[in-house]
């Protein structure tokens, strides 16, 4: 039987990622092969003399074929960490990026100050938003909502891994369409806003791995903006917030279509990049 030791199939897997080009995998390499034997990077970095058995080489071998594939990282372990929670993700719902956790960090603090009560994370997808906030303040409930029956049931999948179902409802829905008649504390979105034209020339990884329902924002990006801003305004309570994450050079154009709809103290922000990234204001 092969000796599969640690060393030289990383180096191994180093020089198949340089071949395909794919420098930037080697760390997910490490990575794949760290999950794979539960333990840390670091840990990897110490145990290199070790050999694998034939069962784990396998199985890793497939995972850095599906990665040179061109396969997310996240697609192959299955889920992605979010704000410190373990989120479930697949071909059907949009990966978490790390600058949406400072749309929820916004949400977190609004809800806090103004004690509110009820939220709905419109475009939900994996749910990452709505259940977070439901992790980080316990006094209140949440509605996630999305038109993709696969993005509900993942999410749903998430609540109760994370264990907050009993404050959660979801309802498969054209945005507010099929969603009742209600008076919530404040709307939070992170809908698709790419350009339709613009989507083809993302990375592989992203437009062919990851639901272009989750991507395609119609022609200039804005099509959930202009719908969300009047048909959420009816659900909004009085001084209710709406929050949406926003493109890059989406801001202008964002605020002033909620300005044209009357909403008050619409303020716009920016990442830790220094890139235009959330819009918020009140009813």
């Amino acid at each position: 039987m092969n000796q599969h030791k640690i060393s030289e199939v990383l180096a191994d897997v180093k020089s198949k990622f340089e071949l395909a080009n794919k420098q930037e995998a080697e760390v997910d390499a490490k990575w794949l092969l760290a999950e794979l034997m539960g333990c840390s990077l670091t840990e990897i970095m110490l145990i290199q003399e070790k050999t694998l058995s034939e069962e784990t080489y396998l199985s890793y071998m497939n995972h850095i074929q599906r990665r040179l594939a061109g396969e997310p990282l996240q697609h192959i372990l299955g889920y992605q960490n979010f704000y410190g929670y373990d989120f479930k993700v697949n071909g059907n719902v949009l990966i978490p990026r790390f600058e949406t956790e400072e749309l929820v960090e916004k949400g977190i603090s609004l809800i806090k100050e103004n004690r509110m009560k009820q939220v709905i994370d419109m475009c939900s997808g994996s749910g990452c938003i709505g259940i977070t906030l439901l992790k980080e303040c316990a006094e209140i409930k949440a509605y996630c909502v999305d038109v993709s029956y696969e993005a509900i049931s993942i999410a749903h999948e998430n609540g109760l891994d994370l264990g907050v179902n009993n404050r959660l409802t979801f309802y498969k829905s054209d945005l507010f369409i099929e969603v009742p008649q209600m008076n919530v504390d404040m709307i939070i979105s992170n809908p698709p806003y790419i350009p339709s034209d613009i989507i083809y020339s993302l990375s592989t990884e992203v437009k062919d791995q990851e639901p272009s329902l989750a991507l395609d924002g119609g022609t200039d990006g804005l099509d959930f903006y202009r719908r969300i801003i009047v048909e959420g305004k009816p659900y909004l309570k009085k001084g209710g917030y709406l929050l949406f994450e926003i493109g890059h050079n989406q801001m202008e154009a964002v605020l002033s279509l909620m300005e044209e709809s009357e909403y008050k103290n619409v303020k716009g922000y920016k990442d830790l990049s220094g890139n235009d990234r959330m819009i918020i204001g009140q009813k």
